[in-house]
C-alpha cells in the first residue's frame, strides 16, 4: 500500500488472503482485470511465497509459486489482449528458504505484451532462466522503465 501512496496511485486493498489461497488468488486476478478497464497501470502485490521462505520451507514456497501461476496468472491472462497491455512479473526481494530471510540476490523479471518481442528462450520462470533471458540481470531502478518502455527490453 505504501508504493501506491508514494506514487499517488489509488489504493484498492483487498485485505489478507485467508485460508483459501486459490480463492484469494482468483479474486485478486478478477479485481486486477477489472481495474485494467479503469486505469492504465495496475500493481498487484502477492505476499504468498515470502512467508515459507522465512520459515525455510522450500517445498511450500514452490507450491505457492505454482498456485500463483495457476490461480492468479491463469485467470488474469485468460483472454487478455497482450497486444494492448504489458504485464511485468517480478519479486520485490529474494527470500531463499535456505537463508530464512531477505537477501540481496537478483530476482527474476519477466515482461510480456505490447512492443515486447517474444524471446522464445525458456518455458521457465526463475533466477537462472531470467538471467539468461533477453532482459538479463537489471538494477531494480530499471524495472518500471523497462515495463513502461523507457528502456529497451533487450540487453
Amino acid at each position: 500500500r505504501g508504493i501506491a501512496r508514494v506514487l499517488g496511485l489509488e489504493d484498492r486493498y483487498l485485505g489478507p488472503m485467508g485460508p483459501d489461497r486459490v480463492a484469494g488468488y482468483r479474486e485478486r486476478a478478477r479485481v486486477a482485470r477489472a481495474l485494467l478497464a479503469e486505469f492504465p497501470f495496475v500493481y498487484v502485490h502477492l505476499k504468498g511465497p515470502d512467508e515459507p521462505g522465512h520459515d525455510g520451507d522450500a517445498e511450500l514456497k514452490r507450491g505457492i509459486v505454482e498456485e500463483i501461476d495457476r490461480d492468479f496468472f491463469g485467470p488474469f491472462l485468460d483472454g487478455l489482449d497482450l497486444g494492448a497491455v504489458r504485464v511485468g512479473v517480478t519479486a520485490d526481494h529474494a527470500t531463499p528458504a535456505i537463508a530464512r530471510g531477505h537477501t540481496d540476490d537478483p530476482v527474476p523479471f519477466l515482461v510480456v505484451g505490447a512492443g515486447i518481442p517474444p524471446s522464445g528462450q525458456s518455458e521457465e520462470f526463475g533466477e537462472p532462466a531470467a538471467a539468461r533471458g533477453p532482459l538479463g540481470t537489471r538494477k531494480g531502478s530499471d524495472v518500471l522503465r523497462v515495463l513502461f518502455g523507457d528502456v529497451p527490453a533487450g540487453r
